[in-house]
């Protein structure tokens, strides 16, 4: 399987290829590619990507800026849940509200049964 991959996929982060530019290549859509690119990195194939496209890291600072940045992007998407969580909880915990409320209503706190005040 990585022989596939290394004869598609550049070396170094200034030869990276754009998604967009490998799925026309492969022949499917991006969605496709990037789901065969979880399951490559699943297999231990070192496939790195950035904003410039994917790549074979060519030494080891690409590899840490490539776990850096993969850190990161989960800490973010792991705060954003727990805020929606939150929310979620916020809405769960209201009872006896009649109809729906809207988001905008929840966060400026107006849809709690209460009018507000002109």
């Amino acid at each position: 399987m990585q022989d596939f991959w290394i004869n598609v996929i550049p070396y170094g982060k200034e030869n990276a290829i754009h998604q967009k530019e490998l799925a026309a290549r492969l022949g499917i859509s991006v969605s496709t590619l990037k789901k065969r690119i979880r399951q490559a990195r699943c297999n231990n194939i070192e496939i790195i990507s950035s904003k410039a496209g994917y790549y074979f890291p060519n030494d080891e600072a690409e590899r840490r800026d490539f776990v850096t940045m993969q850190e990161k992007q989960a800490k973010t998407r792991f705060a954003t849940s727990k805020r929606l969580r939150d929310v979620v909880k916020a809405f769960d915990r209201m009872e006896g509200i009649a109809g729906q409320m809207k988001m905008q209503e929840f966060v400026e706190g107006t849809g709690y049964g209460e009018k507000e005040e002109s």
